[in-house]
């Protein structure tokens, strides 16, 4: 499963995003596929990452 947002970009990418938003490109996959991506494979709980890696935060109360 890719996790855009649990990211790191390159200050760069900042213009490409900004393209996207002036010309109505919302869908997060679009965008980045614009800046050329390289993703890692991490699988939460394994390899030392915990396994709540990307819980799911809505509230102070989720914290």
């Amino acid at each position: 499963m890719i996790e855009p947002l649990a990211a790191a970009y390159h200050r760069h990418a900042i213009d490409t995003f900004e393209d996207c938003l002036r010309n109505n490109v919302l869908k997060m996959s679009d965008a980045i596929a614009r800046v050329k991506p390289v993703y890692l494979d991490i699988e939460p709980g394994k390899d030392g990452w915990p396994v709540d890696l990307f819980r799911n935060l809505n509230s102070p109360a989720d914290l």
